[in-house]
């Protein structure tokens, strides 16, 4: 019998039900979602883009990112390739002035791959998020791929910019199909 929300015995003043129902106690498994004292629970949040260089999707992330953040929620952020350099690391600035982590796998060619599957992983593995959104096709892909590996997390992938050339529709279909 699962739990019934607020009466659960486990949710006291430290702990308290989201939405009315045991977080502790869903069907993809135990969550770890913490109460603040303003009764918002936060919750672990990762991203993971193909680039951070000044862009539109780019630009989501980091909104979305440092709203989450000033909420109250535990936010990080994967760059599947190298960190830009110059004026074009205006964004990853202002997510370090957030307080929000930044990494970058360094990826930036296609036989790099295997690695940054391996690596997205381990990166998603140092911790339970409840939710990891990708951007971009890259990330989408890789992200999808990493899913499996991940059966607590919630995977969210979006589709910004549909190139109709090659396998990349099929690809990332199939990828975010997984997510």
């Amino acid at each position: 019998v699962g739990c019934r929300g607020l009466g659960c015995p486990r949710h006291t003043s430290a702990r308290r039900a989201r939405n009315g129902r045991c977080v502790d106690n869903v069907s993809a498994g135990p969550r770890s979602v913490h109460d603040t004292g303003s009764g918002f629970a936060l919750l672990k949040l990762d991203f993971i883009i193909t680039a951070l260089f000044v862009g539109g999707a780019e630009r989501c992330l980091t909104r979305v990112a440092i709203g989450c953040a000033e909420s109250g929620d535990d936010v990080r952020v994967l760059s599947v390739g190298s960190l830009p350099g110059g004026d074009q690391t205006v964004l990853i600035d202002r997510l370090g002035e957030a307080g929000i982590d930044v990494e970058s796998i360094g990826a930036d060619r296609a036989t790099a791959f295997p690695r940054a599957l391996k690596s997205i992983r381990r990166w998603l593995d140092r911790r339970d998020a409840e939710i990891c959104q990708t951007f971009l096709y890259h990330a989408n892909v890789l992200g999808g791929l990493a899913s499996p590996s991940r059966p607590t997390t919630r995977f969210v992938g979006g589709l910004r910019v549909a190139e109709r050339r090659g396998l990349r529709v099929p690809i990332e279909r199939y990828a975010i199909g997984r997510l």
